[in-house]
């Protein structure tokens, strides 16, 4: 004890020469992201919270995740890979589910009575599983096919494109109505709302459109981005979009307030209150304006059209987004 304690002290003491104590401040997201986060999430504002729990579902050799649905039942199925496959994931076992001749399952959707719909491309065809096994429910003239959703009264809604964008809407004995023909060509994304009308995004001039029965598609948001990757709304009525492409923002749609945000553990609260600033007021434009690098960005919308940038990065790609908490992406 002696010996360590006279050691303490000469340490002490050599370092009773040295600067004085300093006190280091680490508060933003730019210091915390220079280290390794473990179960922490950063916010855009330099907080840290517990990061969502983990656990791992599904493995595969294949290259990509396309799709993942789950039915009444608790399976979950995903599509993966470019061989056209199915699996199905229930009580911790996988399986293979289904697999089509086409090698891409990009859609999958269950309806109330847990049949699985899954979309193929290109040469897109819709297949409806189940017990009694697959058969060919729908086969439209369109190349590929995007996104699936019900509507209110069972009706098949499918985002398609190639040579045109279209929406299809198929009735439960596979018979499809053209209820949308746009000039771009895909329409990527659909969100049914809460009122019963539809949200969808498309693909080359990247637009956020809205449809309902008694009024024809109108635009309600441009991102001024290429492609509109995914829609999703809350309760209230405000709608989330992850875009991406090229813009013809210089700076990557700059904040105005000078912080920098982080996609982990997106808070989606907002100190203002009232309506949101237009996003046109938002952005930065050069004089002669260019296109920047490929970018991707998460926008709100508010239900009164105003839309604001949460967060934008030529780093990622936003690919889907979804709610985990009441309040975070």
């Amino acid at each position: 004890m002696k010996k360590l304690f006279f050691l303490m002290l000469l340490s002490f003491s050599s370092l009773a020469g040295a600067t004085g104590a300093r006190m280091i401040s680490y508060d933003t997201k730019a210091d915390f992201t220079g280290g390794e986060a473990k179960n922490i999430a950063i916010t855009s504002d330099g907080f840290l919270k517990p990061a969502p729990t983990r656990t791992l579902l599904f493995e595969s050799s294949e290259l990509f995740i396309w799709s993942i649905a789950a039915d009444s039942k608790g399976g979950l199925y995903v599509s993966a890979g470019n061989q056209g496959r199915v699996f199905r994931l229930i009580n911790g076992e996988k399986f293979e589910f289904f697999k089509s001749d086409e090698p891409m399952v990009f859609s999958l959707t269950v309806d109330a009575a847990d049949n699985v719909y899954a979309a193929t491309s290109p040469m897109g065809k819709i297949y409806k599983i189940n017990q009694s096994g697959a058969q060919i429910f729908c086969d439209p003239a369109d190349q590929y096919i995007w996104d699936m959703k019900f509507d209110r009264k069972g009706n098949l809604l499918a985002a398609t494109g190639g040579d045109r964008g279209r929406i299809l809407k198929i009735d439960k004995k596979g018979q499809a109505k053209v209820i949308y023909a746009g000039e771009e060509s895909h329409v990527r994304t659909l969100c049914m709302r809460q009122d019963g009308s539809l949200v969808f995004g498309s693909s080359s001039r990247g637009l956020i459109y809205q449809l309902t029965d008694e009024v024809k598609p109108f635009v309600i948001f441009d991102p001024q981005m290429e492609e509109v990757q995914k829609i999703i709304e809350t309760p209230e009525g405000v709608l989330y979009a992850a875009v991406q492409g090229q813009t013809i923002f210089p700076a990557a749609i700059p904040r105005t307030d000078g912080a920098e945000s982080s996609a982990a553990g997106m808070d989606m609260t907002d100190e203002a209150e009232g309506e949101e600033p237009a996003i046109a007021a938002q952005l930065i434009v050069a004089e002669k304006p260019a296109l920047s690098s490929p970018t991707t960005a998460l926008f709100r919308i508010q239900p009164s059209g105003y839309g604001k940038n949460l967060w934008a990065t030529v780093d990622d790609q936003i690919q889907t987004i979804a709610f985990y908490e009441d309040n975070m992406l």
